[in-house]
């Protein structure tokens, strides 16, 4: 039955197969958040055991089907159903493993004399053994065969509008808000552009967003005091963790004719700095020291080429050398 629907091209076809699936027709979420094809292909990821990433660039493949024309007549799934003489195009992108697999239909319905004018439509079929989904991206319809979770299509399409109060800049504490402060995962998506917020998220964390921009401001200054504080805590933690190590030593190589290797070492009053150099005039010397108050006030000398990532750790050493030591 299902390969019958998958295969019809022609509208009678298209719409007597699917009629005889009995489908169920759902509305997910609302009208302003629309299914997405990453939302599908996580859809297809749980029926399937695997995701199917190339829905999300189906450009890139080559289409197992392909026509324009003039019919009498357009049906698609929750897509197309015109019973006038119009143009018609088809495009089918397609992975199946006998009656396991996904695909993309793409269906242009314009007019067939006159000015031109028309629209596209495109539907993702998710199929598997007997049960299968259909759902038009760009929509919140979506139509199951058997019984299928659709939960994981919760990866919605969304904008909404609010002004932002004294120039606030409303990214970067979102993201935070949301937990998503290292990065989004897969196919998430939060974009800000003037007063519009748009991408594709799950339905809680839209809500979330809606919830808080009434009060951004509020947000923004939270989200800075938690990543200050946060700060505080991780300098601390490295500075417990240097003052309870044994004494270290550090060392980086310098730019120069003879290639000056530096180092440094610690000691109760300071920090002392050394010098490898190649030459004729080579050998290791010793080329200066300061006190930790000196440090921490003005960091390393220029001349010993102090990249800031060690000038991080030595910070971290010497306000964490007051620390008591763990016995």
């Amino acid at each position: 039955m299902l390969e019958r629907w998958l295969d019809a091209r022609a509208a009678d076809d298209v719409r007597t197969a699917w009629t005889a699936l009995a489908p169920t027709r759902h509305e997910f979420s609302t009208r302003d958040r629309t299914l997405t094809m990453y939302g599908a292909a996580r859809l297809a990821e749980a029926m399937l055991g695997k995701r199917p990433d190339w829905i999300t660039n189906v450009y890139s493949r080559p289409t197992v089907f392909q026509s324009r024309g003039d019919v009498e007549a357009v049906f698609l799934e929750n897509a197309w159903d015109v019973n006038q003489y119009v143009n018609e195009s088809w495009d089918v992108y397609e992975e199946r493993d006998g009656a396991h697999g996904v695909q993309v239909v793409m269906v242009g319905v314009g007019s067939a004399s006159g000015q031109p004018d028309g629209s596209s439509e495109t539907v993702v079929r998710i199929f598997d053994s007997d049960r299968a989904a259909s759902m038009r991206i760009g929509s919140n319809i979506v139509s199951t065969i058997g019984t299928v979770d659709l939960a994981p299509l919760d990866l919605l399409r969304f904008s909404h509008s609010h002004p932002r109060p004294n120039g606030v800049v409303v990214h970067a504490p979102l993201l935070a808000m949301l937990g998503y402060g290292g990065g989004l995962p897969w196919g998430y998506e939060l974009d800000v552009s003037g007063s519009s917020i748009y991408g594709q998220l799950p339905n809680a964390d839209i809500e979330r967003i809606i919830a808080a921009l009434p009060n951004i401001e509020r947000v923004a200054t939270e989200v800075a005091i938690a990543a200050q504080a946060k700060a505080i805590e991780d300098t601390k933690q490295a500075a417990i963790s240097m003052a309870n190590s044994p004494v270290p030593a550090w060392d980086w190589k310098g730019e120069g004719t003879f290639n000056p290797h530096f180092d440094a070492t610690p000691s109760e009053e300071g920090i002392a700095y050394g010098c490898d150099t190649n030459g004729p005039f080579g050998g290791y010397d010793r080329v200066g020291a300061q006190t930790w108050d000196e440090f921490l006030a003005a960091g390393a000398p220029e001349r010993v080429q102090m990249p800031p990532g060690i000038a991080a750790q030595i910070r971290a050493y010497a306000l964490g050398r007051t620390v008591p030591r763990t016995p």
